[in-house]
C-alpha cells in the first residue's frame, strides 16, 4: 500500500474516491446531454406564400451555405405561377419573391406533380414543375446565383416542348457535384397498344432478387413508363430518357435519392396482377424489389407515393403507407442497400390514426435519426404528425402533432446531417382557401 505526503497508507477507498468523484461528474453531464425533445417555431412565408391561393410548396436546404429554399405556385390574380424565395437567416426574414415560370404558361394546383427543388455546392438551384391542361409537361429551371435569377425553362431529357404523353409525378435529387436525376410518369398516347420494352439491364439490384422482387418483365399494354433522365452539369444538358418496365401505379409520385457516391435510387408504388400496390425499390440499372411484401389489393389508384431518403452513411431510409388489411398505416425501414433484408418487419410510424392515402416525407438528420413527416395524426382531421426515428433506425423516439394544422396535405421535410436544424412545409386547406404554412425543427438528440 503507497503512504501519502504525510507517511500514512492511503486506502484502496481512498485512492478510488476521485475517480468515483470524476465519474458522478461524468454521469451528470451525459444526464444533461439525453434525448432531447424537439421543438418546432411558425415561420412566416415570403410575400405571395402568404396569399389565399398559394399551394404545393417545396423546400431545401442549400448544400453550400444551409440556406433555406422554398418554391411554391400562388395565383397572383392573373394567374397561377411558380415562385422562389430564400432565407439566409433560418427563416426569419426572406429574398424578395421571384417568379420562375414564364407568362402565359398554364399551371394549376398538382397535388402529387408539385414542384421539387435540388441544389449543389457550388450554390446552384434547380426546380421540376409540371404544366396544366390535358397533357402535362415536364418542365425544368436553374439558377446559377442561388435563386436571384432564372433560366428559361426547358423539357429535361428530351426536346419536347409539346410532348403527347402527360408526364408528372416527378422528383428531382441531386449530389454536391452538380449530378442531376430527375424521375417521372409517363401516360400513353391514347389508343396506344404498344408493350413497352424492359428496362436494360446488367447493374446490381438493390437487394437480391431472392429476398421479394424477382423482375415482373415487360409492361402491360396501357401502363404508365417510368421515365429517367441525368444531367452531371446541373442541367446544361440532359442525357437521353427511356421507358423502364416497372408497371407504376399511374397516380403516385416517385421518390428519388443519391448516395454520397452519386449512387442512384428509386422507390414507387408499382401496380401489379390482382391489383396490389406495394412500394418498389430499385436503382436504374435494376429491376425493383418491394420494400415489404403488404400485399395490398386496391381497385383504384391511392395517390400517396413513397417517401425516399439516402443518408451519408450510405442506409436507405424508406417510408410509406399501406391501405393493407392489418397493416394500414405509415411504415418505415432502414438498411445498407446490399442487405436491404425486405422480408423483416418494418418499423410502425403512424397506425391506425391514418387516413386512406396518407402522404410522407424524409430527411437525414445525421445523429439525430430520420424526420418523417405525415398528413394525417390521432385526430383525423386533416392534422400534421411529425416523428423522429433513432439513427439506428430501430425505433421511434419522438412523435409530435403539429398544434393548430388542419387540412394539412403533402408536407415536404428539408435535414441536414450537419445541423439539428430542419423546416417542414405544407399546404393547408379551408374550405375554398389553400396556403403556405412552415415550421423551423429544432430536432432533438
Amino acid at each position: 500500500m503507497r503512504a501519502n505526503a504525510g507517511g500514512k497508507p492511503r486506502s484502496a477507498r481512498a485512492r478510488l474516491a476521485p475517480a468515483a468523484v470524476l465519474l458522478a461528474v461524468i454521469a451528470v453531464a451525459l444526464a444533461g446531454c439525453g434525448p432531447g425533445r424537439s421543438r418546432l417555431t411558425e415561420l412566416s412565408p415570403p410575400g405571395v406564400a402568404r396569399g389565399p391561393s398559394a399551394t404545393d410548396p417545396t423546400v431545401a436546404i442549400a448544400p453550400r451555405d444551409r440556406g433555406l429554399l422554398l418554391a411554391w405556385l400562388a395565383d397572383d390574380g392573373i394567374g397561377w405561377r411558380l415562385w422562389f424565395a430564400r432565407s439566409d437567416d433560418a427563416g426569419a426574414s426572406w429574398s424578395t419573391p421571384v417568379v420562375v415560370s414564364p407568362p402565359g404558361e398554364p399551371l394549376a394546383p398538382a397535388g402529387e406533380s408539385s414542384p421539387r427543388l435540388a441544389g449543389d455546392a457550388q450554390g446552384r438551384v434547380a426546380i421540376v414543375w409540371t404544366t396544366a391542361g390535358p397533357t402535362p409537361a415536364l418542365r425544368f429551371a436553374r439558377s446559377l446565383d442561388g435563386g436571384r435569377t432564372w433560366s428559361p425553362p426547358v423539357s429535361p431529357g428530351a426536346d419536347r416542348t409539346a410532348p403527347t404523353r402527360a408526364q408528372g409525378h416527378h422528383d428531382m435529387t441531386s449530389a454536391d457535384s452538380g449530378h442531376l436525376l430527375v424521375a417521372w410518369l409517363e401516360s400513353p398516347p391514347a389508343g396506344d397498344g404498344a408493350v413497352v420494352a424492359p428496362a436494360a439491364t446488367g447493374g446490381a439490384v438493390v437487394v437480391p432478387a431472392a429476398t421479394g422482387g424477382a423482375h415482373d418483365g415487360a409492361e402491360a399494354a396501357g401502363e404508365h413508363s417510368v421515365r429517367i433522365v441525368r444531367s452531371m452539369d446541373f442541367g446544361g444538358r440532359w442525357s437521353a430518357d427511356a421507358p423502364q418496365a416497372w408497371q407504376a401505379c399511374p397516380c403516385c409520385r416517385m421518390a428519388t435519392g443519391m448516395s454520397l457516391v452519386e449512387m442512384e435510387f428509386l422507390a414507387l408504388r408499382r401496380h401489379q396482377a390482382g391489383d396490389i400496390r406495394d412500394i418498389g425499390l430499385t436503382r436504374p440499372v435494376g429491376p425493383p424489389v418491394r420494400a415489404f411484401e403488404d400485399g395490398w389489393s386496391a381497385a383504384e389508384c391511392p395517390a400517396a407515393g413513397p417517401a425516399l431518403a439516402v443518408a451519408r452513411d450510405g442506409t436507405l431510409r424508406v417510408a410509406w403507407y399501406t391501405g393493407a388489411t392489418g397493416r394500414a398505416g405509415v411504415w418505415f425501414r432502414q438498411g445498407i442497400p446490399e442487405t436491404f433484408d425486405t422480408t423483416r418487419t418494418p418499423l410502425l410510424v403512424l397506425g391506425r390514426e391514418a387516413m386512406p392515402a396518407t402522404h410522407v416525407s424524409v430527411g437525414d438528420a445525421g445523429r439525430s435519426g430520420t424526420l418523417i413527416a405525415c398528413d394525417a395524426d390521432s385526430s383525423r382531421s386533416g392534422g400534421l404528425l411529425l416523428a423522429r426515428v433513432e439513427a439506428s433506425g430501430r425505433r421511434v423516439v419522438e412523435r409530435l402533432t403539429v398544434p393548430g394544422a388542419r387540412g394539412a396535405s403533402r408536407p415536404q421535410v428539408a435535414a441536414s446531417n450537419t445541423n439539428r436544424r430542419a423546416y417542414v412545409v405544407w399546404t393547408e386547406r379551408e374550405e375554398n382557401r389553400m396556403r403556405v404554412r412552415l415550421k423551423r425543427w429544432e430536432v432533438g438528440r
